[in-house]
């Protein structure tokens, strides 16, 4: 027996960062290796990929068995383009690229079932826009057969599969948005259907569910009436007809229903998701195909799908709920999904929040990676693609921990802060204008956060031993009042407090080096409101140096440092947002740098970094273009200039970055963080000076700056760190490579 599941759409629902791993010849305080200490790799070095291509729009998605190889498969039904996505799973815990077959005009729901008896899966597929219903045979090896098209009533929008007439053939109910009816079309077993039965309902039907809801071996069927805020029940008489519906109350809109057993009285209930509310209404079963009034619980923004599942292997029902939002809100729960651990009782508890892409219009639950947990799939309509959320097991849902901060985490950086060996966090947090810092326990934890303050909006961190006591001391830019704070540190994971030096206006960014061969350490400032970079020669006991200013682009957003020319003197390269270039000032090595040369890179830079991606023993650079959602590498020459960029998709907006070697095949790769849709993109690297494509991740929150290091005294496997604006904390992204 195959068990599905099914989602609904309708027009009328649808109708600044600092890099901090530079640091001089002589300072060993610290070694973060970077670059991979194991000749074996892995293709997903955080787990299955987060997200998978689809057609464009895709509203729908169920899944299914479609190639007989007993893993998961999905389907996507793609609105825009008249087709439906399949993504067969593979052994790797990841979906292959989207193979597409033609429906009607405007699919927008799909239902999966042997329809012709050979014990190969078929698709059903109602098409909105042309008022059909397709079905594509399946070949059993994960293809498909062109479709066959039968007629329905008007606006169709839902359909639910079942044997309605116990012949042991499946047949098909087709909910008419516009017709407020249902239409049966019985199955001849051969995957071919005839029309039957019609059924009435309510105003604007937009979903429909087929169950045995009496346990008299006979299916009944659940519809959701949105216009008139109710579900309506029709119990099946076994002969492919129905009775006429009883009417129950709910929230207002209610648009997709799931039926289980929420407080283990062996009866089923309902849980139905209301959009216009922003709440789920659950009915108690009593038994006999009735209800009890409805109980509210609160969700997220436009609710419109909903699955069930026990996800924390409590023996309890749970529920997940995507919550469509609207693509233009930023938080409140707007394009997120919704999880509500049962009690067991018929009540949940409150909801959990996860990150989706954009619309979220469809959410099913199935075990995609055959480790036993349930796991989730969301359809993101305005992403074109699939959200993959794996489940742990335990009613959790991402690969991350998460630990509080200040208030507004900008900046994030790592290093020992208590000489315990084991990575420290240290975080820049621009609202309160502190510096937190979370001790490691070197088992991929962290302890409570301690802060200090800050000048006015904290907004870049770096560390460096600034005294030569072999502690390291920390450097916050603070844009808000023109300075860079110096936090001297105590040895045991405490700081000073802070000493403050003026910089030029509205510090982005502070990088450290030894600048003049002093072996006292120095610090540069990007200034983004003055076109500007300052230099403060470190004085080797703490203190600094009044600021020199060089001259490079407008709004000059990060800063990195190398020797680019191979003289031994460490130079600078700076973005410059508005100009959409990047200027390189090599050093001189007293502290002093020549004029500017200035590289053309993509729309509105922002991060930069220095590091070797093809093996030439020659620093290239790394820019994100934060205007074009691409990720671009300028090899170097070696002389100090750099070859033309090339450019690869890293996500939308992304806001930062880091180099290192992830998947432990001893080449650099790239971990983006993307700032609007929740995600982190790592592009594996040739070796070459070449990137993959892109593995995205699903993260909480706003992700606005990375860091990465081997936080679990694994030094084969390098963890992330993503500060996260929207919740006010830092998430650990445990490499799980083996």
């Amino acid at each position: 027996m195959h068990n599905f599941q099914i989602c609904v759409f309708t027009g009328i629902l649808a109708s600044l960062i600092t890099f901090t791993i530079a640091a001089p010849r002589n300072f060993k305080n610290i070694n973060i290796d970077i670059t991979g200490r194991s000749k074996s790799n892995c293709r997903t070095p955080y787990g299955p990929s987060s997200r998978y291509s689809t057609g464009p729009y895709p509203v729908f998605v169920t899944s299914g068995d479609f190639n007989n190889d007993k893993r998961l498969d999905v389907v996507a039904a793609n609105y825009h383009d008249n087709t439906v996505s399949v993504l067969l799973g593979d052994r790797n815990q990841t979906f292959q690229n989207q193979s597409v077959y033609a429906t009607g005009i405007g699919p927008v729901s799909i239902a999966a079932g042997d329809f012709d008896s050979d014990g190969k899966l078929d698709l059903a597929v109602v098409n909105i826009d042309d008022n059909s219903l397709s079905v594509l045979l399946g070949n059993g090896d994960g293809t498909f057969q062109n479709q066959i098209t039968y007629s329905t009533g008007n606006l169709p929008n839902s359909l639910a599969v079942g044997d309605f007439n116990k012949d042991s053939k499946l047949d098909l109910a087709v909910v008419n948005h516009r017709d407020n009816n249902i239409i049966i079309f019985i199955g001849n077993g051969d995957g071919t259907f005839q029309r039957s039965s019609i059924c009435p309902t309510s105003n604007l039907p937009i979903f429909i569910l087929a169950i045995d809801l009496t346990n008299d071996r006979k299916l009944d069927l659940v519809v959701a009436n949105y216009y008139d805020t109710t579900i309506g029940v029709l119990l099946g008489n076994g002969d492919g007809t129905f009775q006429n519906q009883m009417i129950y109350p709910t929230d207002r809109g209610p648009s997709s229903i799931v039926a289980g057993d929420f407080n283990n009285d062996k009866k089923l209930d309902l849980a139905v998701v209301n959009n216009a509310d922003d709440s789920m209404s659950v009915l108690l079963g009593i038994g006999n195909g009735t209800f009890r009034n409805q109980n509210k619980f609160s969700v997220g923004s436009s609710p419109l799908s909903i699955t069930i599942g026990d996800f924390n292997k409590d023996t309890k029902l749970d529920v997940a709920i995507s919550n469509f939002g609207s693509h233009i809100q930023l938080m409140d729960n707007a394009n997120t999904a919704s999880v509500l651990l049962g009690n067991g009782d018929g009540t949940f508890q409150n909801r959990t929040i996860y990150p989706t892409g954009r619309a979220p219009s469809c959410i099913i639950a199935g075990d995609f990676t055959q480790d036993m947990n349930l796991d989730l799939v969301i359809s993101n309509m305005l992403d074109n693609d699939t959200n993959f959320l794996r489940g742990n097991g335990d009613g959790t849902f991402l690969n991350q921990k998460q630990y509080a901060t200040g208030n507004g985490p900008m900046s994030i950086t790592t290093g020992d802060f208590n000489n315990d060996t084991k990575l420290d966090l240290a975080i820049a947090n621009q609202i309160d204008a502190s510096a937190s810092i979370l001790l490691g326990n070197g088992d991929g934890s962290f302890q409570k956060q301690s802060n200090y303050s800050t000048d006015k909006g904290a907004s870049s961190i770096s560390v460096g031993d600034f005294n030569n006591d072999k502690i390291l001391d920390l450097a916050v830019a603070n844009s808000g009042d023109n300075s860079v704070s110096i936090l001297i540190g105590n040895g045991d994971g405490t700081f000073q407090k802070q000493k403050v030096y003026s910089t030029g206006k509205n510090p982005s960014a502070v990088v450290v080096a030894d600048f003049n061969h002093d072996s006292k350490l120095d610090l540069a400032v990007t200034n983004y409101n003055d076109f500007s970079i300052s230099i403060l020669i470190g004085n080797g006991n703490g203190t600094f140096r009044r600021q020199i200013p060089y001259s490079v682009g407008d709004y000059p957003s990060s800063v990195t440092t190398g020797d680019f020319n191979n003289d031994n003197n460490v130079d600078l390269a700076v973005p410059n947002y508005s100009s959409d270039t990047i200027s390189v000032l090599l050093g001189n090595g007293d502290g002093t740098f020549q004029n500017r040369t200035t590289y053309p890179s993509g729309s509105s830079p922002l991060f930069i970094t220095a590091m070797d991606f093809n093996n030439d023993t020659k620093l290239d650079l790394v820019v994100n273009n934060q205007g074009e959602d691409s990720i671009s590498i300028l090899l170097g020459n070696g002389d100090g200039t750099f070859q033309p960029r090339k450019s690869y998709i890293s996500g939308p907006y992304s806001y930062s970055f880091f180099p290192a070697d992830f998947n432990n095949d001893n080449k650099l790769d790239v971990a983006v963080i993307n700032f609007l849709d929740n995600t982190i993109s790592v592009l594996l690297g040739n070796g070459d000076g070449t990137l993959q494509q892109r593995i995205i991740y699903s993260v909480q929150g706003f992700p606005i700056s990375v860091t990465a290091g081997t936080f679990t005294n694994d030094n084969t496997k390098i963890d992330l760190v993503l500060a996260d604006l929207a919740n006010n904390n830092v998430a650990i992204l445990l490499n799980t490579c083996s």
